[in-house]
């Protein structure tokens, strides 16, 4: 079982980290995917990779932290020159907290989808509120390499993320008792080779854990709901979840 999302490089980890990785371990996952969403946090993905086998990088400016662009989009074009990361990312656009200015977050994100396809590496997605827009420069772009992370949408929505040839990513969200039931359609028919799962650690604990700090051995409370809700084998899920992140990523 891969955790394709997992931000151990926040500092909500910086006191325990060996024993999440135990724990991750012993749960039964064999990768996790660590995104960068700044500066610090993408060379921060590099050390922990450095550290841990199990770890792979991601490097990239989140929409939040798009301000300030020029320098930033420099710095991380010379580490994906330099770095062998699994993806470009986390990277995207963010309508709900406004963070960064939204033209300045558009113009972000296409430069970095270009990036990607300099260094020929799929690109980590994050769409929150935003999702016209960001499809819609995906499809200019004619990105065909990456996975659109903590998909939360409906099933329109999906059909859209896969007629460009990307992926979806499931969290602990498909747990909770007011997920929405677009979502849960989404989980129910999306093709088996389109889909992943992720924690988004430290954020978005699967339930029976909600309201704790998410980690990655949770990921497999994601896998079960998923196989409740497709009605397959949980090793099903594991299995296909597996082959489309070698698929996309290159990691086993």
């Amino acid at each position: 079982m891969i955790d394709t999302h997992a931000h151990l490089n926040d500092e909500d980890f910086a006191g325990d980290l060996d024993a999440v990785i135990d724990r991750a371990v012993s749960a039964g996952v064999k990768a996790i995917i660590v995104p960068g969403s700044d500066i610090n946090t993408s060379l921060g993905s590099i050390g922990l990779a450095q550290r841990y086998s199990i770890i792979h990088p991601a490097l990239g400016i989140h929409p939040h932290d798009a301000e300030d662009e020029k320098e930033k989009l420099k710095v991380i074009f010379d580490m994906l020159s330099e770095q062998k990361p699994a993806a470009v990312g986390e990277i995207g656009l963010d309508y709900h907290y406004d963070f960064s200015p939204r033209e300045t977050q558009k113009a972000v994100f296409r430069e970095q989808l270009r990036m990607a396809k300099k260094f020929n590496l799929p690109v980590i997605v994050h769409i929150r509120e935003s999702f016209d827009d960001a499809y819609g420069i995906m499809a200019e772009e004619k990105v065909e390499r990456g996975v659109v992370h903590c998909f939360s949408d409906g099933v329109d929505e999906m059909e859209k993320i896969l007629s460009l040839g990307l992926y979806i990513s499931f969290t602990g969200i498909i747990t909770f008792k007011n997920t929405p039931m677009g979502l849960m359609d989404a989980v129910r028919t999306v093709p088996s080779d389109r889909y992943m799962i992720e924690t988004d650690s430290p954020y978005l604990a699967p339930v029976p854990y909600r309201g704790k700090r998410n980690e990655p051995s949770y990921v497999v409370e994601v896998a079960k709901k998923i196989s409740e809700v497709r009605k397959v084998p949980i090793d099903a899920v594991s299995y296909e979840t597996d082959e489309n992140t070698a698929r996309l990523f290159g990691i086993r």
